[in-house]
């Protein structure tokens, strides 16, 4: 966490969590980290293949006259999806067999 806090600086981070009246530089970055903590349980990524035309629909002609040409018609894509979880305790049930 340090490193993407340093990676962000301080200054920029001041726009989003002010800083306390005389904080030193070490005490903001460990108030930061501790607000983190306490918001961000954790994540999971999943990564998501696919494909998409990269020019209007074609026939299957045309575009492998395009691919022998080194024009492109499919393009092929790889994105992460990442989803950070985030406890609630406001709906918090505790189980009970009572």
């Amino acid at each position: 966490m340090r490193q993407r806090v340093s990676e962000i600086g301080l200054s920029k981070l001041g726009k989003k969590i002010a800083r306390i009246s005389g904080e030193k530089d070490e005490f903001y970055i460990e108030r930061i980290c501790g607000l983190i903590s306490e918001k961000f349980g954790g994540y999971s990524i999943s990564h998501v293949n696919g494909r998409y035309r990269a020019t209007d629909l074609t026939s299957r002609d045309h575009a492998a006259k395009m691919l022998i040409a080194g024009e492109r018609y499919i393009i092929d894509e790889t994105t992460a999806a990442v989803r950070f979880i985030i406890p609630n305790n406001r709906s918090l049930y505790v189980w009970s067999r009572a």
